[in-house]
């Protein structure tokens, strides 16, 4: 895909529909994304293929209405917090293919 025509989809995703927004960040090489970035009005999270090491910690709930997440392809990726993923209540996808997680925390069984 040609990328001015990428750059042009991920605004639209990125844009509010009804509320609803999205986080695209995908392949910039990213090496941290910080908490501000995750906001309550967020749906749809896509931070595949960048070179994040670690994830922030959330409290629980605190994207919760977001459906997708989608952490693939960060290698460097070796665990999540312990509670992280209660931050996400409703997350209906979520891939975390392609990271070098071991083992994933208590409150994803």
């Amino acid at each position: 895909m040609h990328d001015i025509v990428r750059d042009f989809a991920i605004w639209i995703m990125s844009s509010s529909q009804n509320g609803c927004y999205s986080l695209v960040m995908a392949g910039t090489g990213l090496e941290e994304i910080r908490k501000h970035q995750f906001t309550h009005s967020l749906r749809r999270i896509s931070l595949m293929y960048n070179k994040l090491e670690r994830l922030p910690h959330l409290t629980a709930e605190y994207c919760a209405d977001a459906s997708t997440l989608m952490l693939q392809g960060n290698s460097l990726l070796q665990e999540i917090p312990i509670g992280f993923l209660q931050a996400f209540p409703t997350l209906r996808i979520l891939n975390l293919s392609g990271t070098r997680l071991k083992s994933l925390p208590r409150s994803i069984l």
